[in-house]
């Protein structure tokens, strides 16, 4: 649950850090992920656990990710530029990063068993990716399919 709480908190910090640009959100988000490395590993060391889930900076640094490709698109779509509602990417690609957070499948599994906090914060880094890459192809598929939907709606009133 605290890492889910922490995701939220991020949600709002993601969209203004978004509103400043590429360069500025690119090296937040950097600057974030490899404070979070020895952060987090310090205070799992302290607490005596290999990922303690009241640790939360590594759920933060796995969502910024997640949220970087928006930031350059400034939330249009990549592909043709139209806008796009912004708080439901957002809460999309939070959906997938909790997602990909909690299942861990395949690599992020493998990621979290690598000692330290390189292990504790890499799987959220890389479930961060798979939920900004999960998002693009929903923004994709749904653009493609309200295309159609479309063009089949008016071909159907021209008859």
């Amino acid at each position: 649950m605290p890492g889910t709480a922490a995701s939220l908190v991020t949600l709002p910090i993601a969209f203004v850090l978004s509103e400043t640009g590429i360069l500025f959100y690119t090296v937040a988000t950097i600057i974030v992920s490899v404070m979070a490395i020895p952060i987090c590993g310090r205070a799992a060391k302290v607490l005596g656990q290999s990922d303690p889930s009241c640790v939360v900076l590594d759920e933060v640094a796995g969502m910024l990710v997640s949220f970087l490709p928006f930031s350059y698109i400034h939330f249009r779509t990549p592909w043709d530029g139209e806008p796009v509602n912004g708080a439901f990417v957002l809460f999309v690609s939070f959906c997938f990063f909790r997602f990909f957070d909690i299942q861990k499948p395949g690599p992020i599994q493998k990621l979290q068993n690598i000692d330290g906090g390189l292990g504790i914060v890499a799987d959220d880094l890389l479930a961060g990716l798979m939920a900004a890459l999960a998002t693009l192809v929903l923004m994709l598929f749904s653009t493609v399919m309200s295309a159609t939907v479309i063009s089949g709606v008016f071909n159907l009133s021209s008859y």
